[in-house]
Order: C-alpha cells, then sequence, then structure tokens
C-alpha cells in the first residue's frame, strides 16, 4: 500500500443474490459507490479483514479465514486525491491463495464498528460508543487483533472492556501504542494517536472478553477530537468528515492444539518493523511461541547484506532487536531478514533522514 492509501477492505457477500442485489451496473462491478446515497459500506455483506498499513496478515496457527464454494468478494480500495482537478493514477493487485480447511480449523472473524450518528462541535470534545453489533450477542469472543480509526481532527482513540455489570473497565487498546494490556502488543506504534498510520493490537495467545447480557457488555471506544475547522464536523466516508470506527478479529473458540491447517513446519510469527518509515533508530519486534534460534540481518534493496543484528537462542515470548546501534543507515529501502530455527521472515522498510 503507497502512502496515498487510506485503507483496504475485503467483504465477502453472504451469498450470490446478495452480490447481484448490490446496486451495480453488472455483477462484474460488484459495488457501486455514489457521492449521495451508496457507500462502500452498504449491501448485505461481512468484514473479512481489513488493512491501514501494508502489514501482513498472519493468522495465529489453527484459525483461517473461511470463504465457501462460489463466495464473492468485495475488495474496497479507498486512496486519497488531494488534487481535486487531477485524477491520480494508482494501480491494484490483489491475490487470493486458498486451500480446503480442516473440519478442527477454528474461523476468523472480523467486525466493523463505527459510529454514523457523530457530531463534533468546534474544539476539544471526547466522544464514547459501544460496539453496535456483538454487544447484543450473548458468549465469549476471543480477541486476535483491534485498531482504531479515525480522520485528521482526532488527537486519541482507545478501547475500553465493558462488563457484564455494565461497568467500563480496562483499557485494551492504547490509540498511542505505548501500554500493552493482557498480554497484547503493538505493530506500527509512534508513541501518540496518527489518523493515518493507527497501531495494532495482537493478542497472539487471545484475549477472551464477554459480550451481551443485560448491559451489553463486549468493547467501547473512547475517542477525542480537536475540531479545528470552525463549523460542526459530522461523519463522513470523505476525509472533509470524521470518523469514530474500530475494527477487531476475533474467534467464538479458544485456541486448540490442533494444528489444522498449518503444521508446526510452516507456523508463522508476529514481525513487525517499527517504526515504518523511521529516522535513524528502529527496532525488530516478533513474538515467539517456543524457545527458538534467532538469525536478524539487515538487506539493501539490492540484497546485500549491510548489518547483522543478532545470533542467538531466544525463549518463549515477544521481542526487540534494535537496528540504529548496530549501522547508520543512509536514506532508501531496506529488508529486515528474521531467520526463525531456520525459517526466514522478511519485512521491507523505509529509512528517512
Amino acid at each position: 500500500m503507497n502512502q496515498q492509501s487510506h485503507h483496504f477492505l475485503l467483504f465477502k457477500y453472504v451469498d450470490t443474490a446478495a452480490a447481484k442485489n448490490s446496486n451495480a451496473s453488472n455483477v462484474y462491478n460488484v459495488s457501486k459507490v455514489t457521492l449521495i446515497g451508496n457507500t462502500s459500506f452498504d449491501g448485505d455483506k461481512d468484514l473479512t479483514s481489513s488493512w491501514q498499513t501494508d502489514a501482513n496478515l498472519v493468522l495465529p496457527t489453527g484459525t483461517a479465514l473461511f470463504w465457501d464454494k462460489k463466495t464473492v468478494l468485495d475488495m474496497n480500495y479507498h486512496i486519497k486525491n488531494f488534487n481535486a482537478a487531477f485524477v491520480l493514477p494508482c494501480d491494484f493487485y490483489f491475490n487470493v491463495y486458498f486451500k480446503p480447511r480442516s473440519s478442527a480449523t477454528i474461523e476468523m472473524k472480523s467486525q466493523l464498528s463505527q459510529k454514523i450518528s457523530i457530531f463534533l462541535p468546534t474544539g476539544v470534545s471526547t466522544s464514547t460508543y459501544p460496539d453496535p453489533v456483538n454487544n447484543q450477542f450473548n458468549g465469549t469472543k476471543y480477541l486476535w487483533m483491534v485498531a482504531g480509526h479515525t480522520h485528521e481532527w482526532g488527537t486519541s482513540f482507545d478501547l475500553y472492556k465493558k462488563t457484564t455489570s455494565g461497568a467500563t473497565t480496562d483499557k485494551i487498546y492504547d490509540g498511542a501504542g505505548i501500554e500493552a494490556y493482557n498480554g497484547s502488543y503493538y505493530d506500527n506504534s509512534l508513541g501518540y494517536w496518527s489518523w493515518q498510520h493507527p497501531p495494532i493490537a495482537y493478542w497472539p495467545n487471545l484475549l477472551p472478553l464477554e459480550f451481551g447480557g443485560t448491559y451489553d457488555a463486549g468493547i467501547v471506544s473512547k475517542a477525542t477530537y480537536n475540531n479545528t475547522t470552525g463549523l460542526p464536523l459530522t461523519f463522513s466516508t470523505q476525509t472533509n468528515g470524521e470518523m469514530q470506527l474500530w475494527y477487531y478479529m476475533y474467534t467464538d473458540l479458544p485456541l486448540s492444539t490442533s494444528t489444522a491447517i498449518n503444521d508446526d513446519k510452516n507456523s508463522a510469527i508476529h514481525f513487525e518493523v517499527m517504526p515504518n518509515p523511521m529516522t535513524s533508530n528502529g527496532k525488530l519486534v516478533y513474538h515467539l511461541d517456543k524457545t527458538s534460534t534467532i538469525e536478524s540481518t539487515i538487506l539493501d534493496v539490492t540484497g546485500k547484506a549491510v548489518a547483522s543484528l543478532t545470533a542467538e537462542t531466544q525463549q518463549e515470548g515477544t521481542h526487540e532487536i534494535a537496528i540504529g546501534n548496530n549501522v547508520e543507515l543512509a536514506s532508501g529501502i531496506y529488508f529486515a531478514k528474521l531467520s526463525v530455527n531456520g525459517i526466514v521472515y522478511t519485512k521491507k522498510f523505509i529509512v528517512t533522514q
């Protein structure tokens, strides 16, 4: 995703009839969006996943996104063009790799929650909003990841747990990406709320939360805005208005000992370079499910190794490896190479001065 990218949402229609009844001019242009009326969120469809950065989506072992036969996917790519008189050309590529799932595989689900009735007066104001969907359903859900979203007037965004007694208690998502909660860790953390690059919180072992009940337990968002436009702001899918939106991925079952689709040999890890882009200092952040032999290297755009960061055995848990302490990198594109028990993972990152 390039610098003009705003988000990429991947929906699936609940059935073929819903896809053909989506106000499209034909079945090959499934979702028709208009300036007044149809938005990119309309239609009888479910969110499969969402990206606001080019982070890899590596699901926990034993889980998968489920697409049944003949599922119609709706690819929603939002790109910003700040010049009304100039058409911004862009290329869009999307590949789907799939395989038959085991009966033991646990479905990874996604939920997009947004406050349509948002109204922000001029100046600083705070808005709270419960999840209007899952908070209505009874049962335990197991969170894997969560991310918040506002437009440019948002100054903070946090998520809290609402208990079955109606109390809003523990914070589960810190919009600055500073504090980790209940075994979580953060990707894309900048130390402050960035509406263009919100941090993503992950729970490698999943975070159980109770939803529903008399008081609609679940998740509540709290966002702060500084409206400097001189006029009230309302909800808009365009960047000239505001949003209070978050999405999360979860399962209805806890992780089992079954490896299902993934096996130990091919099991992936959570691995990010932070921040990205960076100036002179950054770090590799990754989570190990077990004690592993680690080697990490920085490569330039030609594939030449420019720095060897570490080669050691590390215990289970979340680890960080500093980049700037080992070598001074000039501006440009680089790749962080991480070998875990001989399996290699790479992440592209950018250094700016």
